[in-house]
């Protein structure tokens, strides 16, 4: 029997009770205008019947292939698919988002031009699920991008949408995949890019709107309603090169004391603990959760008034270049 030819891109598709959508992500990937792929869908322990509908659809079009877990969330189910990934360029998309049937091609020809990007991000909307009406826009910076610049970029907080990028399977590699730490999880896309840039990869933008992500009641990211412990658990955890230990944690507590300014009105609760919490661990930092716990509980007006003094918020311009070694 014949040695099956290696696909140009494995897509990446972590799956949780996902039912009601995967049978129409797995459309617009059968729907792109390259056929040379193949789609490996990680159940992560799903209640309902993604497992069923992705087998039906694996029968009639061998290059999707299930693989099935115990519930670990994105960064576990990510890792499993790249595991049996054949192809040496990875794509990621999320069991309920879709694409432009022109995306993956769009990229290779991007990468035909310039092959020293390992990895090509596009530009996209996200779209309400009921209305199908777009929601928000999310461009992309044209052009190549060089890893410093991207990486002051990344650590100040922008991200990449997962669902829009195209990477070099040896870059995944170099820098050991996806984070499995729960605390991670909903920032574990994050936190690989963060460590591509950190590794010296050349990323390459491409603002064109070629996906789009699903807006929805049942989805992780929506349920969380905020992602920042899980930003700075991978901060805290990522292993950077070009980085001072202490200039990353100083790095993240300017952010968490800008957040907890700006979102204070919002956060209710547990949440509003969850994100306190970051102070003791992981920053570290016993005291500052101490002074900012009692501003808290002389409320919330107060805490807005005096947080700029008592946050040294007031020195937080966002300078980064020191935070860089050469």
């Amino acid at each position: 029997m014949a040695e099956q030819a290696v696909p140009k891109v494995s897509i990446i598709t972590p799956a949780y009770n996902a039912g009601l959508f995967i049978a129409e992500t797995i459309a617009s990937v059968q729907a792109q205008t390259i056929s040379d792929w193949e789609m490996l869908i990680t159940d992560d322990g799903s209640t309902d019947d993604t497992a069923s509908l992705v087998s039906a659809l694996a029968a009639s079009d061998p290059r999707i292939r299930l693989f099935r877990q115990s519930n670990g969330r994105q960064g576990k189910a990510r890792n499993l698919g790249l595991q049996h990934a054949k192809a040496p360029w990875i794509a990621f998309l999320d069991a309920d988002d879709l694409w432009h049937p022109d995306k993956l091609r769009r990229q290779f020809e991007v990468l035909d031009l310039n092959p020293e990007a390992g990895l090509v991000f596009t530009a996209g909307h996200s779209f309400d699920s009921d209305t199908g009406q777009v929601q928000e826009a999310f461009p992309a910076r044209e052009g190549l991008i060089g890893a410093d610049e991207m990486y002051r970029e990344i650590l100040l907080g922008y991200s990449l949408p997962v669902l829009s990028v195209l990477v070099a399977r040896h870059w995944i590699d170099r820098v050991g995949g996806f984070e499995e730490d729960l605390r991670v999880q909903n920032a574990e896309d994050y936190q690989l890019w963060l460590k591509l840039a950190d590794a010296g990869i050349r990323m390459y933008g491409l603002n064109e709107p070629l996906f789009r992500y699903r807006i929805h009641g049942s989805q992780t990211t929506f349920q969380d309603g905020i992602n920042l412990p899980s930003v700075i658990w991978a901060l805290a955890l990522a292993k950077l090169s070009r980085v001072k230990e202490e200039d990353k944690f100083r790095l993240m507590e300017r952010r968490l004391n800008r957040y907890l300014v700006h979102q204070i009105d919002v956060l209710e609760g547990k949440r509003l603990d969850k994100v306190v919490a970051l102070y003791k661990e992981p920053l570290r930092h016993t005291m500052r959760y101490f002074q900012v716990s009692l501003l808290l509980g002389a409320g919330k007006k107060y805490f807005k008034s005096w947080a700029y003094r008592k946050l040294s918020l007031e020195a937080e311009a966002p300078a980064i270049h020191p935070l860089l070694t050469q």
